[in-house]
């Protein structure tokens, strides 16, 4: 079937008019650009053939005596690539990269005739300085100041119309007819540019491609340029699900989650989550609540915590340390939310710090906290918000979000006061609380405040009862006796006696004990007495010495006498007159001697 002749004219008739239109309204007023260049990434560098094919394609042919050098670190592509030819003045340069998800390429070509000093430093380039991009910069420089670096031209060579400018660059350059050659601001280039920019999704995959052209010809220097370079950009936008596993008896479950557009190399980390497996209101156990310089243990409604109960409704829950000081207070609605104890973690300052200071975190009700008074300043500084230590509050307390505070005082929603040896800050949300040091600062003395419980009953003979420092001082100054005796009431005590001892001393003893701990010495029998006989025995000794020493101190008595008499009878001595006794028969007259 043949076409009449009025179709067939129709049909050229359509055709010149879409060239005419796209003539007249083809705003650059040049060829139509009918295709983009877009540079290849050459997989290898020793293959000089893909080189001077990417050379052929900028300057048509003679590629034959170019001189490359190329410089890569990969083994997958050739990332650098340069090539000349100084006959008559052309230059190649090529930079690739490939590198997770994006592909980059760009080639710079250039012709003119260059200054010595250029045309040195291009002939000079070493595998490294390729590797390093400086042929780019070299042909940047070559480019941007071609005033300097490139033979000028005759007065009859200066490029003054589009046109003129459009066929030097098109009897260099073949890869495609350019459009929109325009003189620039200084009049020194005549010059084009295209950027071609698209996007596309599939599924979940994002697709970006922006290829790009800049060419130009140089108005009174021979230097003409062409610069193209495209990019590719592909990921994929992960479509996440999350599942969670069954709460198991350690009362954690693992939160997982699932790209539904199944991206290569997309992963999400895991999670824990937590839940009540017994419905007791509590999850894990006191042993996982973390503790740093003290040892918490857990009371809710003024009872220490049992797994076994199950715990409801809005009830007062203490952490208390070793000390049996309430380090933290609050009120927790166990039926609106069980208290995770696994996330609960209280610090305090150890031993050697000059500073105390108190960080509570996985509580989110408001609440009381305790501050040992280290230095005694009087002033804390508050950071409501959860903290991980205690160098994340600033020393000077100056920093956005902190508060400092005197105490006792108040300052936005807090309150601070003093007892014995703590601060007691409350209406914190989060807690993060360190004292302030204060030079020459000297702290109070703390009085113990004794508080003590009622005495319990008499149990064996003996009552307690519990005392407390309301003041926390630390010390035991002043503190009652938590145990005393006592009697049990209408107790009757049945007394039972061991056997008496040996004598000892003239004594002997046993041991009497109450059989039913009345607590009382009532009817207590006797538990000690004296040996048998040893009364008598012991006065008949007194008797004897006291004769003894009676009869010693007669004796004494009456030789000291007969010593005080004996001169007296001495002096009384009369002389006698000496008698002669004569023999019988024979008279002689008596003489008497003086």
């Amino acid at each position: 079937m043949f076409m009449k002749k009025g179709e067939i004219l129709g049909i050229v008739l359509i055709v010149v008019l879409v060239l005419g239109f796209v003539y007249f309204f083809n705003p650059s007023g040049g060829d139509v650009l009918l295709a983009p260049y877009v540079p290849p990434i050459l997989s290898n560098c020793s293959d000089e053939d893909a080189i001077k094919a990417v050379w052929d394609e900028a300057f048509g042919a003679g590629s034959s005596g170019i001189t490359i050098v190329t410089s890569t670190s990969s083994s997958q592509i050739c990332e650098h690539y340069f090539a000349y030819d100084l006959a008559d003045g052309s230059f190649l340069g090529g930079v690739s990269s490939v590198s997770g998800s994006e592909n980059f390429t760009r080639i710079i070509a250039v012709r003119g005739m260059f200054s010595g000093a250029i045309t040195v430093g291009l002939k000079a380039l070493t595998s490294a300085q390729v590797g390093n991009n400086r042929h780019i910069d070299l042909l940047n420089l070559a480019v941007g100041e071609p005033l300097k670096n490139a033979e000028p031209r005759s007065v009859g060579d200066v490029i003054i119309f589009e046109q003129d400018a459009v066929d030097e660059f098109s009897s260099i350059f073949p890869m495609g007819n350019a459009s929109g050659f325009a003189n620039d601001s200084d009049a020194d280039y005549f010059e084009f540019s295209y950027f071609s920019p698209d996007e596309t999704v599939v599924g979940g995959w994002n697709f970006s491609t922006e290829i790009s052209m800049v060419g130009g010809v140089h108005v009174y220097n021979k230097t003409s340029y062409f610069v193209s370079s495209e990019t590719n950009e592909f990921f994929c936008t992960p479509n996440w699900t999350t599942h969670n596993t069954s709460c198991g008896t350690s009362e954690t479950f693992v939160i997982w989650h699932e790209d539904l557009n199944d991206c290569p190399g997309a992963s999400k980390a895991n999670e824990t989550g937590y839940c009540d497996y017994d419905g007791n209101g509590l999850i894990g156990t006191e042993s996982e609540i973390t503790d740093d310089h003290l040892d918490i243990e857990l009371y809710i409604d003024d009872d220490r915590v049992d797994s076994s109960e199950n715990y409801s409704g809005t009830e007062l829950v203490e952490l208390i340390d070793d000390d049996d000081v309430v380090r933290v207070e609050f009120d927790h609605d166990f039926s609106a939310e069980p208290l995770n104890l696994k996330l609960i973690e209280v610090k305090i300052q150890g031993s050697s710090s000059d500073f105390g200071y108190i960080i509570v975190s996985g509580i989110d009700d408001e609440k009381e906290v305790r501050v040992d008074r280290v230095a005694g300043s009087g002033e804390v500084c508050v950071e409501d918000k959860e903290i991980d230590d205690i160098g994340d509050i600033d020393e000077d307390c100056d920093t956005s979000g902190e508060y400092s505070l005197s105490c006792p005082g108040s300052k936005n929603s807090f309150d601070c006061s003093i007892s014995g040896g703590f601060y007691i800050v409350d209406d914190l949300d989060h807690s993060g609380v360190r004292e302030l040091l204060e030079d020459d600062y000297v702290p109070p003395i703390c009085i113990p405040d004794w508080s003590c419980s009622s005495w319990s009953d008499c149990v064996s003979g003996e009552k307690t009862q519990t005392c407390t420092d309301l003041n926390y001082c630390g010390n035991l100054t002043g503190k009652p006796d938590e145990t005393d005796t006592c009697v049990v009431p209408g107790c009757v005590p049945d007394w039972s006696c061991g056997d008496w001892g040996d004598c000892s001393g003239g004594e002997k003893t046993r041991t009497c004990s109450d059989l039913n701990n009345c607590g009382t010495a009532s009817g207590k029998p006797v538990q000690t007495k004296d040996c048998e006989g040893s009364s008598v025995w012991f006065i008949a000794g007194i008797i004897a010495a006291a004769i003894f020493i009676l009869g010693v101190v007669a004796l004494l008595v009456k030789l000291l006498w007969k010593e005080d008499e004996r001169p007296s009878r001495v002096q009384q001595q009369v002389v006698r007159p000496q008698v002669r006794r004569q023999p019988q028969g024979f008279y002689r007259k008596t003489h008497y001697l003086m």
